[in-house]
């Protein structure tokens, strides 16, 4: 699941990050731009969205509500008492975007062979 931004501004507005962060971050050149889901998380792959406003999100949980094309379930129940960890990562990168290649190795670092 790919995010990509030009500059830090939203995520600024939308209070993911705090303006000396921003200004830095802005200054370097600095843009996250790659949320990695990890297989072993329940339904994955997941929904990615985005918000104009500076919401980035990865949803394993949201189905029909993320997607109105899907047609499957979801498929996952937490009792009480139970818990559940869902695993992402993070790439950040200065000086641009990453190519297609460079996220394609970044998510089989993380999570081994991928299908195809």
């Amino acid at each position: 699941q790919i995010f990509m931004v030009d500059d830090l501004m939203y995520l600024k507005r939308g209070g993911r990050i705090d303006p000396t962060t921003a200004l830095l971050g802005t200054a370097l050149n600095i843009k996250p731009i790659l949320v990695i889901d990890s297989k072993d998380n329940v339904n994955f792959p997941g929904w990615s969205h985005a918000r104009g406003y500076g919401l980035f999100a990865q949803n394993n949980l949201g189905g029909k509500d993320m997607d109105r094309s899907f047609t499957g379930e979801v498929g996952f129940t937490l009792l009480p008492g139970e818990t559940r960890t869902f695993t992402y990562k993070v790439v950040i990168k200065s000086g641009g975007h990453l190519t297609p290649a460079q996220c394609e190795a970044c998510a089989r670092a993380f999570n081994g062979d991928l299908p195809e």
